[in-house]
């Protein structure tokens, strides 16, 4: 919710809070807070045990809207929200190409409802039907037509047809939602994982880095903008992004990992350091967020702030148990060749690991989990709402790379087992109300 226009047109910033709980209906109010008393007022609406937000509303002088969440019961889910899950494709050791997983680097959902798998360790992708049943596979290795050198990324296009980024060669290549291939077109630049937001003009934009400093690791990073033209995905448009400036590293020096032959060598980041994470929004511009703060800063293409979106939380501290374990981590991973400086570990924990915008605009954040966490242990997803409001946190299997797929009221992710066994989980999303959140 925003302030008034008669209170965000103040420079003296006098605010508006909204105070909900969404378990009563009827109840929302608007309190200035200029001398009244909060309590009194709210006291009818909730009692201890309910879910309730405060949400502090400003427009600043730079015209960004900044919601401020303060909720009580911050562990609680959405207010009439509930989780089931319906399928869970994949086997640690079943028969069938249909049933074990090497590595998901993608996921998409049609609108029938059927679960669309890119396995980039065979170069297949694999389709589901909405009952979870396999239904059949298209591609493969090769530099052929319909064919895969390294698929890593999958999406359903602004003409319905599903697309595969093939960086291995230098290509997109699209299918129809039976797995006919149809088209390719070329690519010529570089870019991350392929997790394009597709705009309402059928423009697909992903992550770009056009200039890398080998030295420092910094980066000049761009969101790019393209649309097939002429057997190739050119180019239209691009919005700019604050430098990659590389966080706490520590150096992995050249060693050979004990039992594998495999020598390593280079940089891994601090255990516990702040790391900035970015997501395109298809209504212009991009959001950016610290992982050492609850803080999410919708930016313009021009580069301008429109909309802060922060929550009150307390910091967890690093013990040194924490320390030892995330230590211990990296060392059976990096072998000898880690160099490990403790005094580049900070006291705090970060907040979150990642973030994404589903198709309503609402913020999904996933809290960090600190090493040692069971992998097959559920994660905690924070949800806010299109204008920012936060609504609570759910407990899902999912993991937040590849990035989960929400279409309708199906969500679908990936979850690893004790022995790293992929596996994509199908959960059925029960709003308990109509479910249209409107972008702002």
């Amino acid at each position: 919710m925003r302030g008034t226009s008669r209170f965000e047109r103040r420079p003296a910033r006098l605010s508006t809070t909204e105070v909900r709980d969404d378990s009563i209906p009827g109840c929302h109010l608007l309190v200035g807070l200029c001398g009244m008393a909060m309590a009194a007022l709210t006291a009818g609406c909730f009692d201890s045990s309910s879910r309730s937000t405060a949400v502090q509303v400003d427009t600043l002088a730079s015209g960004a809207v900044l919601v401020r969440n303060n909720p009580i019961g911050a562990d609680l889910p959405p207010a009439g929200w509930r989780v089931l899950e319906l399928h869970r494709l994949g086997s640690a050791d079943g028969p069938g190409e249909a049933t074990v997983f090497g590595r998901i680097d993608g996921l998409e959902i049609d609108p029938t409802g059927r679960v669309y798998v890119l396995d980039t360790r065979p170069a297949v992708v694999r389709v589901f039907g909405p009952d979870g049943e396999f239904l059949d596979s298209f591609g493969r290795r090769g530099s052929g037509p319909g064919e895969f050198g390294r698929p890593d990324g999958i999406v359903i296009g602004p003409d319905g047809r599903i697309w595969v980024r093939d960086s291995g060669n230098q290509r997109y290549a699209v299918f129809e939602l039976d797995g006919t291939y149809r088209d390719t077109y070329r690519r010529s630049f570089g870019g991350g994982p392929w997790e394009p937001v597709i705009d309402p003009n059928g423009v697909f934009w992903e992550e770009s880095i056009t200039r890398l400093d080998l030295e420092t690791g910094d980066a000049r990073a761009v969101f790019l903008g393209l649309s097939p033209r002429n057997g190739t995905m050119e180019a239209v448009d691009t919005v700019e992004r604050p430098p990659r400036i590389r966080g706490s590293v520590w150096t992995v020096e050249p060693a050979t990992l004990a039992g594998t032959g495999v020598v390593q060598s280079g940089f891994v980041s601090v255990p516990f350091s702040a790391q900035v994470h970015e997501r395109i929004d298809p209504r212009g511009g991009y959001w950016r967020g610290r992982t050492d703060a609850l803080r999410f800063v919708r930016v313009s293409a021009r580069g301008d702030t429109l909309r802060i979106v922060e929550r009150v939380a307390p910091r967890r501290p690093v013990t040194a148990t924490d320390r030892d374990q995330a230590v211990r981590e990296l060392t059976d991973r990096f072998g000898a060749g880690l160099r490990v400086e403790p005094e580049k570990i900070p006291p705090d924990m970060p907040y979150w690991s990642t973030f994404f915008l589903d198709a309503h605009f609402r913020l999904w954040v996933e809290r960090y989990r600190p090493p040692g966490a069971v992998a097959s242990q559920p994660r905690s997803w924070e949800v806010y709402d299109s204008s920012g409001v936060y609504l609570g946190v759910l407990e899902l299997p999912h993991s937040g790379r590849p990035t989960p797929r929400l279409r309708n009221d199906r969500l679908v992710g990936v979850v690893e087992d004790e022995l790293d066994v992929p596996f994509v989980v199908v959960l059925e999303l029960r709003f308990g109300q109509a479910n249209p959140d409107s972008g702002s």
